[in-house]
């Protein structure tokens, strides 16, 4: 069974919208049929969903779905057919005067030299669409999408800011998940560390209360020297240790566990 690659996906990409103008209107069963004709593709070539539909022809439907959000087609049940009086965006964009400055953003490329930009799931959009070339005018359109950082591949890979989305949304999770992570281990050294010193009681709260404010020292003295919370705990000549008020010197062994267990602001 072949893969759907990335250049099988810019072919569609290229050709579904100008073959809809040839045919339109159109049933949306025989567009994929010329449509995978002109490529020489076949829809048992890319295999089937585990419901039954061919991957090549959802792929399809999912470009058409993007022409519709891009205003370029429309829908009557199973017909396709592109949109009456439809203009190029970038055309339409052009001709209003309220938007003059958006169209001195966009920098002008010929085609034949743009460069097409693939990720694992998209091709940049941004080869064949000038306007979406233009970071300004794509940073409006992210901010006026509400849903932008939750991409779901089902749900959006239609959408003009899929390209953008996608690795967008992946990033947030990972840094959500770090974030839990993190969290979690905080929690975890905290219980620990008021386990650890239960029985220090008021000398505790009073540490975690200056220890905000401490200041990094060194030990002057040539001998070795005891921390004065934990006095089981060395502090050795010339090494870097802790002051924090009302408690005096401390090792940094003990300032670190605090600071993991998330009890210091940094």
């Amino acid at each position: 069974m072949q893969e759907i690659t990335n250049e099988v996906k810019l072919a569609i990409r290229e050709n579904l919208l100008p073959l809809l103008e040839i045919h339109s209107p159109i049933r949306n069963d025989k567009l994929k049929v010329l449509l995978l004709d002109k490529l020489g593709l076949t829809r048992d070539q890319f295999g089937f969903t585990e419901s039954g539909g061919s991957k090549i022809e959802n792929l399809i439907g999912n470009e058409f779905q993007r022409l519709k959000k891009f205003g370029q087609a429309e829908q009557e049940g199973w017909i396709w057919k592109t949109k009456a009086n439809s203009l190029p965006l970038f055309s339409a964009i052009v001709e209003e005067e309220e938007a003059p400055q958006t169209v001195q953003m966009v920098a002008i490329q010929e085609e034949d030299e743009a460069e097409i930009v693939i990720n694992d799931e998209f091709v940049n959009p941004a080869a064949t669409n000038r306007l979406l070339s233009c970071e300004g005018y794509r940073n409006s359109l992210i901010e006026s999408t509400p849903c932008y950082g939750t991409f779901d591949k089902k749900e959006c890979s239609g959408c003009l800011l899929a390209f953008w989305c996608s690795p967008f949304s992946s990033q947030r999770k990972e840094e959500k998940k770090q974030e839990r992570i993190a969290k979690k281990q905080a929690k975890s050294a905290k219980e620990s560390l008021f386990e650890k010193y239960a029985y220090k009681g008021e000398s505790l709260k009073t540490l975690l209360e200056n220890v905000g404010e401490a200041k990094f020292v060194d030990n002057q003295t040539k001998e070795v020297t005891l921390c004065m919370f934990d006095s089981k705990t060395e502090i050795q000549p010339e090494e870097s240790c802790v002051f924090v008020k009302n408690i005096g010197i401390i090792s940094k062994a003990l300032y670190n566990e605090i600071k993991d267990a998330g009890l210091i602001q940094s």
